[in-house]
């Protein structure tokens, strides 16, 4: 229907080219390759499961067929599974880097103790030999623990163990140490039992099928465990499907663009749905949050590398399309509203902020979605058209910071964002400018505002170059009138990463309402000149400062969280 359109236009057209970086198609997305090597390896066992084989749609189905007919086993799977290398057979990390990593998490290291024989009294004992002890093929009668497909039997019978001790809170947190365990320990055999499991399921329950349903749960729903998919607890309680080929051509005939020019080269471009298609962008997954349905694209890269998406949001006028990204010191997703785009360059100068950052930070129950995807399909490189093109023309242009400003003093900033969100925030008498923070010990919250930790609403993974991976807990307040998401490290560093205002939530996909961030909000790693002197000159990270032994770790509303959070009978 939609055919490729190449080459420059000197006169803009709506259903105009796009900027070309080279001509090439894009490699095909991981998952795809991923199934395809096990399709291939099935057809033929010699098959190096490595390789991306070219799959046709016989031989899948013909593979679907067999697992429908229960002839291939979980033996073969697991036969499968082990021709994948796992991080304790990469020279570049091996036991010795596995066990460190699990090893600064107390919860990993009690689940594998606890994996290999030691209990509630020894379990620090537990050695990088007892890692390898795990892994290595098991004794007559003892469980198989070399693939995921004997972890998820372990799994099982661990939480079921726990259970009548721990609190909700408490299982929640395990089961979070579960996933992070269990891809320490598996890598990419765990990414490739996950697409097993995914065509197993596609196998025996055809309404699976994207041709079939257009409410059919990804692999983020279907493969990751119970800890990494939201709860039922509103207002996060958040589902996302995959989006039918019907569903798709009917959200693009009614899109509507609402961006500037993209200049590059001296020539005028302006995205178009074509566009979006033609890279591969257009929608792919859906979810509802307030009674809004918002879909979304894949995840793919700027030029910079930050990982970005395309979302699609239904209203009145049409199907706006926006663009979000997110945030690599912090690990958020935010709107995009503007940018500054200086025309010499093929590239973003800069993200428009808006009134704030905190006014661009998507609901939480976005974020979880949001970085459920990117775990599960990691951000794919566009190759054949500028990403900063297909990003950037969903929002207003200014070819200076200064031009900006302009606009933003005199309040002419253009969009729909300035004409949906509210100019200020709810605590306009916030601290704003001040560099004195103030003493950590007398940060309090009313007690009807503060998180309500027995009500917990999402827990998910992020990843942050100032931080690596880490972890993000939802809860609402007391009075239901705000979301707090809290941050945690691989060394139970602990922050208040948002906090979200339950207000209207608008076309753009943010909240009518925002709050300024202030100090209960510093994160783990602050601007060094930010830091009022309470930064810890030992742990600083290109410009920033950790904020946890002089402050963070003394603010009572974070001792609180750490407190649910940590298992009661922990040593």
């Amino acid at each position: 229907m939609f055919e490729r359109l190449f080459g420059k236009n000197k006169h803009p057209n709506p259903q105009g080219p796009a900027p070309i970086i080279n001509p090439y198609t894009p490699s095909d997305p991981t998952t795809l390759s991923q199934q395809n090597a096990i399709i291939s390896y099935f057809m033929n066992p010699n098959t190096d499961a490595s390789g991306t084989p070219n799959v046709t749609p016989d031989q899948r189905q013909l593979f679907l067929a067999r697992l429908k007919n229960n002839e291939i086993s979980l033996d073969q799977e697991a036969a499968f599974l082990r021709r994948i290398r796992s991080p304790l057979q990469d020279p570049a990390i091996g036991p010795a880097g596995v066990f460190a990593k699990i090893s600064a998490q107390p919860r990993e290291t009690q689940i594998l103790a606890v994996a290999t024989g030691y209990n509630a009294t020894n379990w620090q004992n537990v050695t990088e030999t007892s890692l390898q002890q795990f892994i290595d093929p098991p004794r007559r009668h003892q469980p198989d623990y070399r693939t995921p497909i004997g972890f998820k039997a372990f799994r099982k019978e661990f939480l079921a163990g726990i259970k009548p001790q721990a609190s909700e809170n408490q299982i929640e947190s395990y089961r979070i140490a579960m996933d992070s365990l269990e891809r320490i320990i598996y890598g990419k055999r765990l990414e490739y039992y996950q697409q097993f499991e995914a065509l197993r399921k596609l196998a025996t329950d055809p309404q699976t099928s994207p041709e079939k349903s257009s409410t059919q749960n990804t692999a983020v729903d279907a493969d990751q465990p119970k800890s990494s998919s939201v709860t039922t607890t509103k207002p996060t309680s958040l589902t996302i499907s995959t989006i039918t080929s019907e569903r798709r051509e009917q959200l693009l005939s009614r899109v509507v663009i609402d961006g500037d020019p993209w200049y590059q080269a001296g020539e005028e471009y302006r995205l178009s749905s074509v566009n979006l298609l033609n890279a591969g962008l257009d929608p792919a997954y859906e979810t509802t949050l307030d009674g809004k349905i918002i879909c979304l694209s894949k995840i793919f890269q700027l030029s910079s590398g930050r990982p970005a998406v395309i979302a699609y949001i239904p209203a009145e006028q049409g199907v706006k399309v926006r663009s979000y990204y997110q945030d690599r010191s912090e690990g958020l997703w935010h709107y995009m509203p503007d940018y500054v785009h200086d025309q010499s360059s093929n590239s973003l100068e800069w993200f428009g902020k808006s009134y704030s950052e905190s006014a661009t930070t998507l609901p939480v129950g976005l974020q979880s979605v949001l970085c459920q995807i990117a775990m599960t399909h990691p951000a794919e490189r566009i190759t054949m058209t500028n990403p900063d093109f297909l990003f950037s023309g969903t929002a207003k242009s200014y070819l200076s910071m200064q031009s900006y400003r302009d606009a933003l003093n005199t309040g002419q900033l253009r969009g729909d964002f300035y004409k949906e969100v509210s100019h200020t925030p709810l605590n306009p008498d916030a601290r704003i400018g001040n560099p004195r923070k103030g003493a950590p010990q007398l940060i309090s919250v009313n007690a009807d505002k503060a998180p309500d930790f027995t009500k917990p609403l999402t827990a998910f993974k992020t990843y942050s170059e100032l931080i690596g991976e880490m972890s993000l807990y939802g809860f609402p307040s007391h009075d239901g009138q705000y979301n707090w998401l809290f941050g945690r490290d691989y060394r139970g560093r602990s922050w208040v990463a948002y906090i979200e205002a339950v207000s209207p939530l608008t076309d753009t996909g943010c909240r009518k309402e925002w709050l300024s961030a202030t100090d209960i909000q510093t994160p783990l790693y602050e601007f060094s000149q930010q830091s009022d002197g309470y930064g810890d000159p030992t742990d600083t990270r290109k410009g920033y400062t950790s904020m946890w032994n002089n402050y963070l770790s003394k603010i009572p509303i974070i001792e609180q969280f750490i407190a649910a959070l940590e298992p009661r009978n922990q040593s």
